[in-house]
């Protein structure tokens, strides 16, 4: 259990039922933004990785 000071208070600050109805609608949407962003990024990065596992197979089998 972490005891840094300020701890406690800075806990409850972040519960996001605390938020009135707007505020937390748009906490929500927020996160949900951000989760989408960081699938279409890990996405991306795989394609990468599987393309370039691609380039190097081709590159090997035409004997470059």
């Amino acid at each position: 259990m972490f005891k840094a000071k300020g701890l406690p208070e800075a806990k409850e600050k972040m519960r996001t039922d605390n938020l009135d109805g707007a505020d937390k609608n748009d906490y929500e949407a927020f996160i949900k933004e951000q989760r989408i962003k960081e699938a279409e990024i890990t996405s991306a990065v795989f394609d990468a990785k599987i393309s370039v596992k691609n380039l190097r197979a081709n590159v090997t089998a035409c004997n470059i």
